[in-house]
Formats: structure tokens, sequence, C-alpha cells
């Protein structure tokens, strides 16, 4: 918690200060709406704390998902780690029976889910 702190505090001091340039600097905007005139003061401002918003909408959204995705990565590549050192430990067994066809199919399916997973 400490360390977030110091961080926290120039945030604060750097969204006061340009808060304050951004209303000084921007004026008002007027525009008609609904037969009536409304008037923004410090539009600037506003924009840039709207803007900040749909970043931090956006940010959460796409990182939300891609964290998810990467769980789903990490087992997907584990599965397919696991069965490649299944395949080695057994290997002569795997000669003996003629069964690379078979093992190369069930390693080709565990590979497509890797590949799959990096599509989403």
């Amino acid at each position: 918690m400490i360390p977030l702190t110091p961080g926290f505090v120039t945030n604060l001091g750097t969204f006061g200060s340009m808060g304050w340039i951004l209303w000084q600097h921007a004026g008002p905007v007027s525009f008609e709406l609904g037969g009536g005139t409304v008037t923004v003061p410090g539009y600037l401002f506003w924009v840039a704390i709207g803007w900040g918003l749909l970043q931090t909408v956006a940010t959460h959204r796409a990182g939300h998902t891609l964290a998810g995705a990467t769980v789903v990565q990490q087992a997907t590549e584990a599965d397919f780690r696991f069965a490649l050192a299944k395949v080695r430990d057994s290997a002569e067994q795997v000669a003996l029976y003629r069964g690379n066809a078979v093992e190369q199919q069930r390693l080709m399916r565990l590979f497509d889910a890797i590949r799959a997973n990096w599509a989403r």
C-alpha cells in the first residue's frame, strides 16, 4: 500500500493542475439543444474526463477478456506439453504397436486447441 501512495498523490496533483489549466484556457462553449441554449464552462476539462473514462472502460474490458484467454492458453499449452512428454516416454510402445497415426492425431487435436485460442 505504501508504494502506491506516492504515485496516487502524484497523479492527483497532475489531475488538479492539468484540470485547472484546461478549465481556464478552454472557456465556455455554447450550443443549441431542444430549442434552448446550453453553455458548458471549461468544456475541454469535461472532454478530457470523458476520454479518460472511455479509455478506462475499454482497457478494463480488453484486459478482462485477455486474462481469461491467457488462462485458457496456459492450460492448453500445458496439456500439449504433457502429451508430448508422454509420447516421448512411451515411444517404444507406440512404435511396437504402430500407434504413430493415433498419437499424431491426438497431438494435432491438442495443437489445434492452442491455435484456436490464439485466433480468439
